[in-house]
């Protein structure tokens, strides 16, 4: 019993080591350590010292080579991503919009279903309606809010002459 839970321990340890060498992350470096170091110490305890620099010397030797063969194999490569991000933060149309202020009149050039475009004071601009709601093509609204990247409007009521 005492030899499958060494055994076990130190298995642990190597898969611990592979998973570790694989995400990069410290936590199971830390912990395939530790359960060699545990295993090794269970091995002085139930069998002597002998037992234990035998165990430690091939548990060392077994790591290294779990290194040099996940290195070698590559397989890190499947988890690596290979696509460059090439988009980029506008910062034309931050500055654009310092131009704009609330309750600032505006008309739809496009229907807004919830998004679509409007023309304040001849600049057009990328909105959405602020619940939601359908606007169609030429109708006036009003700049509701703005938050970081979105603009917000809401239709202007018609006022009609009777």
């Amino acid at each position: 019993m005492e030899l499958f839970l060494i055994g076990f321990l130190f298995f642990i340890a190597m898969i611990t080591l592979t998973i570790e060498i694989l995400s990069g992350t410290i936590k199971f470096g830390v912990i395939s350590l530790f359960l060699t170091l545990l295993g090794t110490a269970l091995t002085y305890f139930f069998f002597g010292v002998d037992a234990s620099i035998w165990t430690l010397s091939i548990a060392s030797i077994f790591n290294i080579g779990a290194i040099t063969y996940s290195v070698r194999s590559k397989s890190w490569e499947k988890f690596t991503q290979k696509q460059m991000i090439e988009g980029k933060y506008d910062d034309k149309e931050t500055e654009r919009k310092l131009f704009l202020y609330p309750e600032q009149k505006g008309k739809t050039i496009s229907s807004l279903r919830p998004n679509g475009r409007v023309n304040f004071d001849g600049e057009i601009f990328e909105v959405r309606s602020l619940n939601g709601e359908f606007i169609d093509s030429g109708k006036d609204v009003l700049l509701a809010k703005i938050e970081s990247t979105r603009i917000y409007v809401v239709q202007l009521p018609v006022i009609s002459n009777q």
